[in-house]
């Protein structure tokens, strides 16, 4: 009798401490590609989704992303200035100039602090993943970004829709 009450209780914490096993990062990530995905574009078709590459995000990482970033608007906007210039409207001159010598020293600035940046303190994790989709006849095969926090919440969704959308854009 007393075999069969501890058999009967080894049984009963068996059962409660057994829990199902959370689906991996790449599955995770995959699931949430093919939301966005189907949100944006449902006509595209995701033939392979996996993780090529798992960083550590630190602020040195945080700062150089910033970095490239803010570099493309710099950009963009040397751009737009060059465009005001070849038409003569000095109203745009004037406002993209005042862009440009505001946005100048600051570029400057914060690829100086890249080098000095921490690289002890943990933020997170940068998943970069490789995307194959297919929409009719036409295949391409792209990079993806998920920044995820140390809870694993993924951090750029606004990012991941912009990048859907450029791929969007190639396919049509």
């Amino acid at each position: 009798m007393k075999h069969l009450v501890r058999i009967s209780i080894l049984s009963v914490v068996l059962y409660y401490s057994c829990k199902s096993k959370p689906a991996s990062l790449s599955d995770q990530l995959k699931t949430n590609f093919l939301t966005h995905l189907n949100k944006m574009d449902s006509a595209i078709v995701l033939d392979s989704f996996s993780i090529i590459r798992i960083d550590t995000m630190n602020q040195r990482l945080i700062n150089s992303i910033e970095d490239t970033m803010y570099r493309i608007i710099l950009a963009r906007v040397k751009s737009q200035m060059e465009n005001a210039t070849k038409k003569n409207n000095t109203d745009s001159m004037a406002f993209y100039q005042s862009e440009l010598d505001y946005m100048i020293p600051t570029s400057d600035s914060m690829r100086n602090l890249i080098p000095t940046s921490d690289t002890t303190i943990k933020y997170g994790i940068v998943a970069t993943c490789e995307v194959r989709v297919s929409k009719k006849d036409i295949r391409k095969t792209d990079n993806m970004y998920y920044f995820l926090s140390r809870n694993m919440v993924i951090l750029n969704s606004e990012f991941i829709d912009s990048s859907i959308s450029r791929i969007s854009r190639n396919l049509n």
